[in-house]
């Protein structure tokens, strides 16, 4: 009888599978070539060696609740004056980086621009912050839930930027995303407004989806990150906890990829 023929064994990283994947690579590129998020620069990488240097993280010290930095040289308190006035209804928020250029470019594209295919590109950085954060690295949620955006705003922009980043940070993490909460008022920009003037504008802008609604049992108790893709004063995020934690939600934390001064 025939000895058995045992399967060839190939290497971790054979030189014909390298450089299949690497021809691979160079086809796709060709075909399909990668740009910067921030730029129209080709760039493999998510920012090009151009724009990459000029985006600031934000890293400690900063206040242990919403994030907001410190000044190095300052007083380092647990808290800034805003929490320590009115604490947030979620137990932290944290921002990849200040919102300067090129993030605000890549931003605006994606959302105005009709770039949706940026939430691939701009999510693995969400999920490095969830890594490195150490408000963040234990959090563990059980959902995700995206800032939701009013119907009317939807069918102008045709698809919401909040939902596309929590899906693909959703398959990064293996988190399941729901969407939680509806908009029950197309509230005005918020740019031109002060901190008082926003927190006004949210107020009851958000209520539990219908859906959701029949399916309490899921979700009560739940830890739930919260994804939108700015961070202004906090309004926004805070009215969209608020509505979650009345509902009966557990512990909430909140991620964006930037954070406006």
């Amino acid at each position: 009888m025939s000895a058995l023929r045992t399967p060839p064994i190939w290497p971790e990283k054979s030189p014909s599978r390298a450089s299949a994947q690497t021809l691979y690579h160079v086809l796709l590129d060709a075909l399909f070539p990668p740009r910067c998020a921030g730029c129209p620069n080709w760039s493999r990488a998510s920012f090009c060696p151009d724009c990459a240097p000029q985006l600031r993280p934000i890293s400690a010290p900063l206040c242990d609740l919403c994030g907001a930095p410190f000044d190095p040289l300052a007083f380092s308190a647990p808290a800034c004056a805003a929490c320590r006035a009115r604490a947030p209804h979620f137990r932290a928020a944290r921002s990849v980086w200040h919102f300067d250029t090129p993030l605000r470019h890549a931003i605006h594209r994606f959302k105005y621009g009709q770039k949706s295919a940026l939430a691939s590109r701009l999510a693995p950085h969400l999920s490095q912050k969830m890594k490195d954060d150490p408000a963040l690295r234990d959090f563990a949620p059980r959902f995700i839930v995206p800032v939701p955006l009013h119907r009317a705003r939807l069918r102008q922009r045709g698809f919401n930027q909040s939902l596309l980043l929590a899906q693909e940070l959703g398959r990064l993490l293996g988190v399941e995303t729901r969407e939680l909460l509806s908009r029950t008022r197309d509230t005005p920009p918020q740019v031109d407004l002060g901190r008082d003037e926003r927190a006004k504008n949210m107020r009851d802008a958000f209520t539990i989806e219908a859906k959701s609604c029949k399916a309490k049992a899921d979700w009560q108790g739940a830890r739930i990150l919260l994804i939108d893709d700015v961070f202004t004063t906090g309004a926004t995020l805070g009215e969209a906890a608020k509505t979650l934690k009345r509902a009966g939600a557990g512990e909430i934390c909140a991620l964006t990829l930037g954070r406006q001064a």
